[in-house]
């Protein structure tokens, strides 16, 4: 599946990353119609984003991150929950973490659930 670059005039300044949390299911394990209200709160408290852009800085510690950058602009990652500076842009919600924050890359973000 190709998805389509997202355009956000939004840079993040030194070692900060932008991501945009994913999407929350539409429907419950059983097949429940969730309420947009359930969604955005899931959206909020999401572990799972897409990384948006990468600062200049961001994995420039050879100390810190002896074998380059951690993540990529597209990769999926996951995150903890309520991390990072939150902000709405166009209505669309996205953070901004340090570059540590980052806790893995998932290859399969269809099949995570949050506890």
């Amino acid at each position: 599946m190709t998805k389509k670059k997202e355009i956000v005039p939004i840079e993040p300044l030194g070692w900060r990353v932008l991501v945009k949390p994913m999407e929350g299911k539409a429907k419950s394990k059983g097949g429940v119609l969730l309420p947009d209200e359930v969604k955005d709160v899931n959206k909020l408290a999401a572990t799972t984003c897409e990384v948006i852009k990468v600062g200049a800085l961001a994995y420039a510690e050879v100390e810190k991150f002896p074998n380059g950058p951690w993540v990529k602009e597209g990769d999926i990652v996951m995150i903890e929950r309520f991390s990072g500076s939150k902000f709405k842009y166009m209505g669309e919600d996205y953070r901004l973490l340090n570059d540590d924050e980052i806790l893995a890359i998932s290859t399969d973000p269809d099949n995570i659930s949050h506890a």
